[in-house]
Parts: C-alpha cells; sequence; structure tokens
C-alpha cells in the first residue's frame, strides 16, 4: 500500500527493462510512484504497466522536448532517471543515442531542479561510461573512478552515449543549476538480464536470449562477445538503495560480474538447466570467432555500501529464458 510519508517517485522511461522492475520495487516498498512514457497513446509502451502496476501513475513525456518532465516532477520527492536508447545499430548515431541521453538527461534534471522538492536523482548510467573501448593491459580491474575516454560517433557511439550523459549529470549536480538543490547518485550497469516483465522484445538483451532460444546462432556460432553481466533485479535494488541510503548521494556504484562472460558461456548456462532441455538442439556450441579479452570490474563499492548481494549469472540467464517462453516472446 501506497503511503504518503514513504515519497513520491518518478521513474522516467516507466517501460523500459530496467525501470519495470525498479517501479515494482519502489511499489512493494510503498512508494507512491509515477512514470513517464513517450506516448500514452502508445499502447504497445503502456497497456503492460496499466495491467501489472495500477497505481502506477502515467505522465508522457519526451526526452527531447524541452519542459516535457516538468509536469510530472512536480511536487516528487525522488527521480529515477532511467530513460535513454540502448541500440547497438543505428542509422544516425547523433540523433537516435546522443541527443537522447544528452538532451535527455539535462532536461529531466532541469525539472527536477524547477520543481523544488525533489532531494536526489539516481541516473542509470552504463559501464561503457566507465570501461575504455580500446582493450586494456589483462590485469586492469575497472573501478568508479575510472571514465570512458575514447569512444566516439563512429567508433561506439552508444557507449559514448552514455558517458557524455552522465559527465553532463555530474557537472549539472557540481556546478550548474542543480547546484544546492539536490544530489546524485549513479548506477553503472553492465549487460543486464534477467526475467522482463512484459512481452515487448527492443531489450539489447532480450533479443540476444530470445536469438540463442530460437536457434539464431546455431549455424555461424554465437558472436565472440564477452562483457560484464549483472541481473535486472540487482540493478533494481541498487536504484532504491541508492535513492534512500543518504551516504550514497555524490557516487558512483559499478552493477556487474567481477569478469566477463562471453556469449558461448551464457549459452552453456541455458544448456546446463534442465528445464531447458527443449530448447538445447537450438542452441549455439561454437563461437564464430575467439574471444580475445575479458574485462574485469569492481563491484566492491555497491557490495559494502549498498549491501547489494549479487544474483548469480546462472540464475539471471535461465531465468530470463523462462520468462521469455512463458511470455510467449520465444516459441517451443
Amino acid at each position: 500500500m501506497a503511503t504518503a510519508d514513504k515519497g513520491v517517485v518518478l521513474v522516467t522511461g516507466a517501460s523500459g527493462f530496467i525501470a519495470g522492475s525498479v517501479v515494482q520495487l519502489l511499489l512493494e516498498r510503498g512508494y507512491k510512484v509515477r512514470g513517464t512514457v513517450r506516448s500514452l497513446a502508445d499502447e504497445t509502451k503502456v497497456s503492460h504497466l496499466r495491467e501489472l502496476f495500477p497505481a502506477l501513475q502515467l505522465f508522457e513525456a519526451d526526452l527531447l522536448t524541452e519542459g516535457s518532465f516538468d509536469e510530472a516532477c512536480k511536487g516528487a520527492d525522488y527521480v529515477m532517471h532511467t530513460a535513454s536508447p540502448f541500440q547497438i545499430t543505428v542509422s544516425d548515431p547523433q540523433k537516435d543515442l546522443v541527443d537522447p541521453a544528452l538532451k535527455g538527461t539535462l532536461n529531466v534534471l532541469h525539472a527536477a531542479a524547477k520543481s523544488g522538492t525533489v532531494k536526489r536523482v539516481v541516473v542509470t548510467s552504463s559501464c561503457a561510461a566507465v570501461a575504455w573501448q580500446a582493450t586494456p593491459p589483462d590485469d586492469k580491474v575497472w573501478t568508479e573512478e575510472d571514465w570512458n575516454e575514447d569512444s566516439t560517433l563512429e567508433n561506439a557511439p552508444y557507449r559514448l552515449s552514455k558517458t557524455l550523459a552522465e559527465r553532463a549529470a555530474w557537472k549539472f549536480v557540481n556546478e550548474g543549476e542543480g547546484k544546492g538543490k539536490f544530489d546524485l547518485a549513479v548506477i553503472n550497469p553492465s549487460f543486464v538480464l534477467g526475467p522482463p516483465l512484459s512481452a515487448r522484445t527492443d531489450s539489447e538483451s532480450v533479443r540476444a536470449v530470445k536469438g540463442f532460444l530460437s536457434g539464431t546462432f546455431k549455424k555461424d556460432g554465437c558472436r565472440p562477445s564477452c562483457f560484464g553481466c549483472v541481473d535486472v533485479r540487482d540493478v533494481a535494488l541498487a536504484h532504491v538503495v541508492a535513492m534512500e541510503k543518504p551516504e550514497a548521494g555524490s557516487h558512483r556504484f559499478i552493477a556487474s560480474s567481477p569478469t566477463g562472460i562471453s556469449h558461448l558461456e551464457l549459452v552453456e548456462m541455458l544448456r546446463a538447466d534442465p528445464e531447458l532441455a527443449a530448447f538445447r538442439d537450438r542452441l549455439p556450441t561454437t563461437e564464430s570467432a575467439p574471444v580475445t579479452h575479458r574485462p574485469k570490474y569492481s563491484r566492491s563499492k555497491a557490495e559494502q555500501q549498498l549491501g547489494i548481494t549479487f544474483t548469480p549469472i546462472e540464475k539471471s540467464v535461465t531465468d530470463m529464458a523462462k520468462a521469455l517462453i512463458s511470455l510467449g516472446i520465444v516459441q517451443q
């Protein structure tokens, strides 16, 4: 039951993969929750929210429209800014990735500053804003002190978009209009796995696991990708605890497995689950090329300061697979 004394939380991009779990956890903890979506008329983005969360109050807001978050921020105590495009392949990186991430973050922060009531903003950034694009030495462990310094529009524009947006957020709060009005905490997740709450398929991780289970990579093998992974439920908890704990203000928190996990290793986790035995013939058995680097991340700050006990990735990816099947995203 939502209670006024718990506070009002605005979650931007409420229809997103991470946002859904954030909204769910906030409601379970008794907060009054508002959510923004780009269009209230787009039933593909809002119908599941109304069904899952009848208490969620929805507002229409666009990342690129100045002032569009003002109404949703009025009277809010906290803002969770999760809205940002996550697409690896786009036709216009500036328009499709950088502008929504950067301008959207600033529009949300302006609205929070204008509200006069927001006490803390938690921004969903990424490990893409932490780690270099170039391959580091094998013994390099990425921490919250690190920043991505080498991504460009031509080379990894998604990583650039997350870096520019997070840097702008810190500047806004430490030097700009937000100084003294509210504080900021940032969550830097890696590749987010775990059960989605809706049948939407526009998440990169949903597409990847769906591809594994559907036989998409059976012939040519997995891509030679290797990256940190994290459970969406842990990411949601990190957001909420970073919002609630006073000492979390002014900090970044990496949420990731300690070492990178390859696509093929994720597939082997699926293959080992007896409940997914019917899909084993569809799963790839090879990689299209060998993995050349396995990144390493320190998550001790999130463990120690936020108290997060991270879910084993075996559970994250198998729970995700079973959710995709039960939601009808993957056909048996």
